[in-house]
């Protein structure tokens, strides 16, 4: 073990700190989201900036408590404990994808279950207003932050949260123009455009993204590509207009 004093008394400094920021800040979960509690954000936000290394130990103890919060299903707290994370540590994926999936899962989940007798329209409101209020949350980060990762994710919560495979499909697209995405991106961007009716859209993606598909990587589905362009050239062929 380390017993370095000047150890122990930066970890001291940190435990005060960071009990100190979530002291401040518990005083306002409880308050909507005004213009003063996001002038709060941003003041928290610039304090982040001058603590240097110890953002990530910071980010984890913010995350260690939206934890237990989310256990609590307490809602208020997770949204602004979660947020807290983010801003200690913005280059980390893990704090904003998993964020975004409380958001748009777990939120209309829990308050389903607390108004059961609610229409399944009033619901599927819910679900909806939690996706698009995860997809703003992942894609707020700075352009540079924003990976093919994030894309990837918002895809994910449009289709499966939201139910809208056309914002999906251009969500995926997005992602798929990125270097370093997973093949699979395209694949289902395409899908998505022949399930709902875009057969122009889908054969126009996949005569662009067929250039980047190397022939000797399996996982690219560059076979899977071409099938699909002659199929839809023929079906073209055959139903002139396009």
């Amino acid at each position: 073990m380390n017993s370095d004093p000047g150890t122990w008394w930066r970890i001291g400094l940190l435990t005060l700190l960071l009990g100190a920021a979530l002291e401040t800040w518990e005083r306002r979960l409880a308050a909507p989201v005004t213009p003063e509690a996001a002038a709060a954000t941003a003041s928290v936000e610039a304090w982040f900036e001058t603590a240097g290394t110890w953002r990530p130990l910071l980010a984890d103890g913010f995350w260690l408590q939206a934890n237990l919060a989310w256990e609590r299903r307490a809602e208020t707290e997770v949204r602004w404990l979660t947020r807290l994370a983010v801003a200690a540590e913005p280059q980390t994926p893990y704090f904003r994808v998993n964020a975004a999936r409380m958001l748009a899962y777990d939120f209309p989940s829990w308050r389903a279950a607390r108004e059961p007798l609610a229409p399944e329209a009033v619901k599927q409101a819910w679900r909806q207003r939690a996706a698009d209020e995860a997809i703003a949350f992942l894609l707020g980060a700075s352009p540079e932050e924003i990976s093919a990762e994030l894309w990837v994710e918002a895809g994910g919560i449009a289709l499966y949260g939201k139910g809208d495979p056309r914002e999906a499909a251009a969500l995926y697209q997005r992602a798929a123009r990125m270097d370093g995405a997973p093949w699979t991106a395209g694949r289902i961007c395409a899908r998505l455009l022949l399930e709902t009716g875009q057969h122009a859209a889908a054969l126009a993606w996949l005569e662009e993204w067929l250039p980047r598909l190397p022939a000797d990587d399996p996982e690219a589905g560059r076979d899977w590509v071409v099938d699909r362009i002659a199929e839809l050239k023929g079906l073209r062929a055959r139903t002139e207009p396009f």
